[in-house]
C-alpha cells in the first residue's frame, strides 16, 4: 500500500499542544508562566551573542526561568519586551514562537543576518523582508504550498520609518528561506538573483 500523499496545512486540533507542554515545562520546574519572562511583545535573534548585546543596550535584565533554560539567553527589559535567542533553523524557531505566543505573546520581531544574491546589497547590507520564497518546511504547516510568506505591509512600513528617522540605509524586498545551505545551488541562485531575490 502506498503512503497517503502528505497534506502538510491542515486546520484542525493539534496533538501536541503547546499551552500544554509550557505548563508541563513549568510544573517540572515549579514555576508559573509568568515567572518564565515572555510578554506580550518579543525580540528574537539567532545569535546568543546579539541577544546579549542587544539586552546590554536596553538594560535588560536576564530571565531566570526562562523557556529553554540557562543554555539559551533570555531577557526582560524595564518596559516589558522580551528579548530572546532563537534556534537556528524553522523547526526550533517556531517551536518555541509557539509556546511564546501560549505564554501570551502577540507579536514576535525577529532580526538575523543572511548571504546575499545582490551585488548592489552586499553582506551588511539591512533588507527589510517584504515577502519570502519558502523552501524551509515548516512553514508548509501554517500555509498552504506555492504562496509566498507576505510580510505584514504596516510592519514592512513601520521598520522602514524607523530605519529612514534614524538615517540608516536599507532596502526592501523579496527572501529565500531554506534549511538546507549546503543545497544552496549555483543555477537556483542564478535564478533567483535575476528575479530579484
Amino acid at each position: 500500500m502506498q503512503p497517503a500523499e502528505p497534506q502538510f496545512y491542515l486546520d484542525g486540533d493539534p496533538f501536541v499542544d503547546p499551552l500544554r507542554t509550557v505548563e508541563f515545562t513549568c510544573e517540572r520546574r515549579g514555576v508559573t508562566r509568568e515567572q518564565l519572562g515572555v510578554r506580550r511583545v518579543a525580540v528574537g535573534t539567532f545569535s546568543s551573542q546579539l541577544t546579549r548585546v542587544l539586552a546590554g543596550q536596553c538594560g535588560a535584565k536576564p530571565l531566570e526561568h526562562w523557556l529553554r533554560g540557562p543554555g539559551e539567553p533570555a531577557f526582560l527589559t524595564a518596559d516589558g519586551i522580551t528579548i530572546a535567542t532563537l534556534p537556528v533553523g524553522a523547526p526550533g524557531a517556531v517551536i518555541l514562537a509557539e509556546e511564546m505566543i501560549a505564554c501570551g505573546m502577540e507579536a514576535l520581531v525577529v532580526t538575523g543576518s543572511a548571504g546575499s544574491l545582490q551585488p548592489h546589497l552586499p553582506i551588511g547590507s539591512i533588507v527589510v523582508p517584504t515577502e519570502a520564497i519558502r523552501e524551509e518546511g515548516t512553514s508548509h504547516h501554517y500555509a498552504p504550498a506555492g504562496e509566498l510568506a507576505l510580510a505584514s505591509p504596516s510592519v514592512v512600513d513601520a521598520v522602514s520609518e524607523v530605519l529612514a528617522e534614524r538615517g540608516i540605509a536599507f532596502s526592501t524586498g523579496r527572501q529565500w528561506t531554506t534549511d538546507a545551505v549546503y543545497r544552496e545551488h549555483r543555477e537556483k541562485i542564478a535564478r533567483y538573483r535575476a528575479d530579484g531575490v
